[in-house]
């Protein structure tokens, strides 16, 4: 982890603790994906299995139940049942998935390569690419995706709806932007920077998506309508493909879109 902050830190830009914090999460759950996912999903089937059986198992403390309402002790459990219920059904339709691919299961590229927190430098700033894949064609034309990952779960983001705003509570709640908004952004200033000694021709296909890694549960708030109008309105017109956002708790969603992308089916 020092060596990748050494590596990627600039002297206007230091790493700062939440950055070294979120490559020792991410990236090594990305890492896992891109080498093994069948495995990862595996993996992710097993996680939700431990968290429906811990929804199951909570009992609510007798000195609890005496202070609330009987109501409201039942309404509680009632609500543990339904996300429990919610989670299980996530988790079977993971595994019914696997099962149907495991003929045939999904690999990526052995040529693949891997920019990590990937700087763009644009009108004097430094932007940074949480990670960056890129492979070359046999008719030498090259593929790039943009992700941003996120270690964002419901309980720390704040959504201000009206304003389509995103924050957190742990960063002195300031807005940012929407990962996928973050994404496409990167993604529209990489033509004509240089990745790896050659420059990002215009005419490459530029793709970009944001990953909820932490999220194994149904939904979020970030799939919001008005979030998703706001990112897909481009002069006008609505593009439905730019909304691109996934979560672990659908993570066989994320591998067949890079499996679409890298393989260039």
């Amino acid at each position: 982890m020092d060596e990748l902050a050494r590596i990627v830190e600039t002297k206007d830009r230091p790493v700062t603790c939440g950055q070294r914090d979120a490559w020792r999460n991410s990236l090594p759950d990305l890492a896992k994906l891109l080498r093994d996912p069948m495995g990862y999903l595996r993996d992710t089937v097993g996680e939700q299995t431990r968290l429906v059986d811990e929804l199951r198992r909570f009992a609510v403390p007798g000195d609890l139940a005496r202070a609330l309402k009987y109501s409201s002790v039942k309404q509680l459990r009632q609500t543990l049942e339904a996300a429990a219920h919610s989670l299980e059904a996530q988790r079977d339709s993971l595994a019914e998935w696997l099962v149907k691919n495991g003929d045939a299961p999904i690999r990526f590229p052995e040529d693949l390569q891997i920019e990590l927190e990937q700087p763009l430098q644009v009108y004097g700033s430094c932007k940074r690419v949480d990670a960056l894949l890129w492979r070359r064609q046999e008719d030498g034309k090259v593929i790039y995706v943009v992700m941003e990952l996120k270690q964002w779960t419901e309980d720390n983001i704040i959504v201000d709806f009206d304003r389509t705003e995103v924050r957190i509570k742990s960063e002195e709640n300031r807005p940012l932007d929407h990962p996928v908004k973050q994404a496409l952004e990167y993604a529209a200033m990489l033509p004509g920077k240089a990745i790896c000694g050659h420059a990002v021709e215009p005419e490459s296909a530029i793709h970009a998506c944001a990953y909820l890694h932490n999220q194994l549960y149904e939904g979020s708030q970030l799939y919001d309508a008005g979030f998703r109008k706001q990112i897909c309105e481009v002069n006008g017109r609505e593009d439905k493909k730019r909304f691109k956002l996934f979560s672990r708790g659908h993570c066989n969603a994320l591998i067949k879109q890079l499996d679409l992308w890298l393989n260039a089916r």
